[in-house]
Parts: structure tokens; C-alpha cells; sequence
């Protein structure tokens, strides 16, 4: 389920959806707000729900991720998984926008994972070598 606001997440919740995605931008002004996703972790905590590695319920942060910064952010904050991908269409090497933003080289493991974890979907990658990268950073 896709939540913006706290009454949109009391709403996810009452449904016990197990997948929330929080979109950090205003899909009527286009507004990127990066904090929305670390205002519904807070949300959660509040409301005494686990969430994150090993737990059912899983926080999505989903548009304006750009950065490896972006990247360490959201799994300060428990993030299952993460959404890329306008930065990775106006990238001029989306494999290595990719590995820059996991934090990662070609050589090693981005994040510390098993094959059920849901970490990172990749959108807009049109190369093979591409895909491999975002692969090997843990994409799914």
C-alpha cells in the first residue's frame, strides 16, 4: 500500500497491509520531500510497529532517491527496499550511478543479504551490463 500521510498509513495498517511504500514526492506539484519516508518509519514506531529485516511489515521508500546518502538513510531507518528511477534514467552510466548509490565497487556485496530479502527494484535500466550491476548490488 502506498502512504504519504499518517492518516494514509492508519488506513495501511487497519487493512494490515504487510508492503508499505511511502512515495517522497507530491504526485500533484511534483514536490520531492525525502523526509516523508523517515516521518512514516517514526509513524511506525509510534504505533509500536515492527518493521524492516526479519520483520512482516516492510517500509518501502519509493522516487527522489539519488545518492549514496539517500541509499544509507533509508537503511538507517529500516527500509526494506528501495524504489530508483529518474536518477538512473538521466544517468549517463546507470551501472555506475547504481553501484555509487549501494556503496559498493563491481567486486563486492552491496548490502549484507539472503535471496528472500526484498532490498532495491530497479526501474529504467535498458542494458544488460546495466542490469548485471544493479544485480550485483543487490536489485532485485
Amino acid at each position: 500500500v502506498e502512504v504519504v500521510t499518517a492518516q494514509e498509513l492508519e488506513l495501511a495498517l487497519a487493512v494490515k497491509a504487510r508492503v508499505i511504500g511511502v512515495n517522497n514526492r507530491n504526485l500533484h506539484t511534483l514536490v520531492l520531500d525525502k523526509d516523508r519516508t523517515c516521518f512514516i518509519a517514526q509513524e511506525l514506531r509510534r504505533r509500536g510497529v515492527a518493521f524492516g529485516a526479519g520483520e512482516e511489515t516492510k517500509l518501502l521508500a519509493l522516487s527522489g532517491l539519488a545518492t549514496a546518502e539517500d541509499v544509507a538513510q533509508c537503511r538507517a531507518i529500516r527500509c526494506s527496499g528501495i524504489l530508483v528511477g529518474e536518477a538512473l534514467m538521466r544517468a549517463a552510466d546507470p551501472g555506475s550511478a547504481i553501484l555509487s548509490m549501494m556503496g559498493t565497487s563491481k567486486e563486492e556485496s552491496a548490502l549484507p543479504s539472503t535471496a528472500s530479502e526484498v532490498l532495491v527494484k530497479v526501474c529504467g535500466v535498458r542494458r544488460v551490463e546495466d542490469a548485471s550491476c544493479a544485480i550485483a548490488a543487490g536489485g532485485q
